[in-house]
């Protein structure tokens, strides 16, 4: 069974031009901190993913380099374009079912598709 570890980007940086600009926006200090307590709760997890799935942009991709060192782990990142908003999640769930059984996956994205995300992989409806 393919085990999927899914985060949300941690708190990025506003940007004077939010619509300009905002594939490019960084983690804040106070995101980083944050991503690397979550590094820190997976390592005590024993997470060891074989496969690094994130977004194209900025902020997703620091939270999985970040998560990544956390976990002193030197797998490499692959860049999605369905990871980011607005993603294709036909594209991603295909992608998924083509990985070995075994395959440990963390996947670094956006709201909502995280929520989109969780509700089909736990058979759950988003509330709200």
């Amino acid at each position: 069974m393919i085990n999927i570890t899914l985060v949300r980007h941690g708190h990025a940086r506003h940007s004077l031009d939010s619509a300009l600009y905002d594939d490019y926006r960084v983690l804040s200090a106070e995101g980083r901190a944050a991503v690397r307590r979550s590094g820190a709760r997976l390592l005590e997890q024993s997470v060891t993913p074989t496969v690094v799935w994130a977004s194209p942009l900025t902020r997703a991709l620091q939270t999985a380099e970040l998560l990544l060192r956390a976990l002193d782990s030197n797998v490499d990142v692959d860049v999605l374009a369905c990871l980011e908003p607005g993603g294709d999640l036909g594209e991603l769930l295909e992608r998924l079912s083509e990985l070995p059984h075994d395959s440990d996956v963390l996947l670094a994205s956006h709201e909502p598709l995280c929520s989109r995300l969780g509700s089909i992989f736990t058979g759950q409806a988003i509330n709200g």
